[in-house]
């Protein structure tokens, strides 16, 4: 009996695998972009998801917009004429948007309502991040910078030591963080954002956006195709060859090597060597991309000129199931409304994936629901700190 519900779906790789080859696509490196409608034509200039069906976008004109779908269907909550940069969650009810005017929005209720945390500012307000619920900075024009320490309750502003205007902001941690702006600017903090030290970026290009894995690896990005790469916090910045003379506006790493910079002309470019080799993505669009969102390495979307949405996926392969690396159990099989999974290793992420071979969504636990989906034959891409398998899961 116990056979019937507990199943160590590696032995039926060798028929599933033939059973299942006619409708799952046989290339795990496709690249797939397709467009979704966002319904407004306005420049879109932030993009994040909390979950894989669970996002927003904010643009030009007030422009709001959030899924409950993937991207599928967006739904326009858009709010006077501010133009908006950027919109960030530190969980999936607390977020916060900022713009121009020194604009910063706030929701404790995962969008539903959101709530003015700041206003009149002397500046534009370009990025928001928090590294806690309760700790989070903003940067934007005239070298500005405002932190808070309660949730953007109030927002104390901090002296950057620089004119030049601030348009990204990382922090690893409470107190160790990053930020870049115009004329090859690059500044650390090591007391949570109060002093900031100058580091030697050896560019003049603006720079957009600065992603760090760790408190040494880390990565920025610029005009005219600039992209710049550190292993050691910062102390020296080197040069990467990103391949393109476009601006690069976005950059996010999913693991210490691979990672993604959007940027404009439709530019998506993706690393999976930690830079030393940057491969053009086909997009299929020509407009400027401003900011792209990662999910996971199979999930994610970017967002730009006039209304543009574009989400990614990568589809599941046959050949990953038949080389199977990870020795896995998935149960019960079939499966009701709930779903086990016990691995040799802490599972880090699981991708589901339909018939096809489409990315359903992205769990990132050993438990979760499959309450909501259909009947049928799924696949999950299962990853753990040492190793990935694919197996099949039946969804009674």
């Amino acid at each position: 009996m116990k056979n019937k519900c507990y199943t160590y779906l590696r032995r039926f790789f060798g028929v599933s695998a033939l059973v299942l080859a006619a409708g799952i696509p046989r290339t795990a490196s496709a690249q797939n972009w397709t467009s979704q409608v966002s319904g407004v034509s306005a420049a879109l200039n932030g993009v994040f998801f909390t979950s894989s069906e669970d996002g927003f976008a904010v643009g030009s004109v007030g422009t709001i917009l959030s899924t409950t779908d993937s991207g599928n269907t967006w739904v326009d909550n858009s709010t006077g004429s501010v133009t908006y940069h950027g919109v960030y969650f530190v969980s999936p009810s607390q977020g916060y948007i900022v713009g121009d005017n020194g604009t910063v929005l706030a929701t404790a209720n995962g969008g539903g309502a959101w709530n003015v945390s700041l206003s009149g500012a002397p500046f534009p307000a370009y990025a928001v991040f928090f590294i806690s619920p309760t700790h989070g900075w903003v940067v934007g024009g005239n070298g500005s910078l405002l932190a808070t320490t309660n949730s953007g309750g109030n927002w104390n502003q901090k002296s950057t030591g620089t004119p030049f205007t601030l348009r990204a902001v990382h922090f690893v941690s409470d107190t160790l963080g990053w930020f870049v702006g115009d004329v090859g600017t690059i500044k650390v903090s090591n007391d949570s954002g109060n002093t900031w030290t100058t580091q030697t970026s050896g560019v003049t290009a603006t720079l957009y956006s600065v992603y760090f894995h760790d408190e040494s690896l880390g990565w920025a990005v610029g005009g005219n195709g600039t992209i710049l790469h550190t292993s050691n916090g910062g102390s020296t910045w080197t040069a990467q060859v990103s391949g393109t003379t476009n601006n690069l506006t976005r950059v996010q790493f999913v693991s210490a090597t691979e990672g993604w910079a959007s940027g404009s002309a439709g530019t998506i470019i993706k690393t999976t060597d930690g830079g030393a080799n940057w491969v053009p993505m086909v997009s299929g669009t020509s407009a400027f991309l401003s900011c792209i969102h990662m999910l996971s390495a199979d999930l994610g979307w970017v967002v730009g000129a006039s209304g543009k949405i574009m989400r990614f996926e990568t589809p599941v392969s046959v050949s990953e199931v038949e080389n199977a690396e990870l020795q896995a159990l998935v149960y019960p099989n079939p499966a009701g409304s709930e779903v086990y999974i016990q691995a040799t290793g802490k599972v880090q992420q699981v991708a589901i994936f339909d018939i096809t071979g489409a990315l359903v969504r992205v769990e990132s636990s050993n438990s979760f629901s499959v309450a909501s989906l259909a009947s049928g034959t799924y696949m999950l891409r299962i990853t753990t700190e040492n190793a990935t398998g694919v197996f099949r899961l039946v969804r009674q």
